[in-house]
């Protein structure tokens, strides 16, 4: 994030540069101008990026594949207390859940 200096703003890039709003319009064009510039640069990269983060890899979702499989649309969907757990509406929780991880 940029820092504030004295009526300049210091950037990621190390250098300072002037407030936009301190900036004339043939400055705030030119500028504008060099930024489409470097934009530009970066689209002939042709590079596929996925930003986002969190995304488990292929190995870690095959870990939960046993439990894909344990049950099926005949199973016992109910807990002990006949809440469908299916459903997560249980303001208390689910006793069987909380039994895993007592507090």
């Amino acid at each position: 994030m940029a820092k504030k200096k004295a009526g300049k703003q210091e950037g990621e890039r190390g250098g300072n540069m002037a407030r936009y709003e301190e900036l004339s319009v043939e400055e705030l064009e030119a500028l504008r101008a060099e930024l489409k510039d470097e934009y530009r640069r970066y689209q002939t990269m042709d590079m596929n990026l996925d930003m986002s983060r969190g995304k488990p890899c292929r190995e870690q979702l095959d870990l939960s594949n046993d439990m894909m499989d344990a049950l099926d649309s005949n199973a016992d969907m109910y807990s002990s207390e006949g809440v469908d757990v299916r459903n997560y509406g249980v303001l208390d929780g689910i006793a069987e859940a909380k039994e895993l991880l007592p507090i």
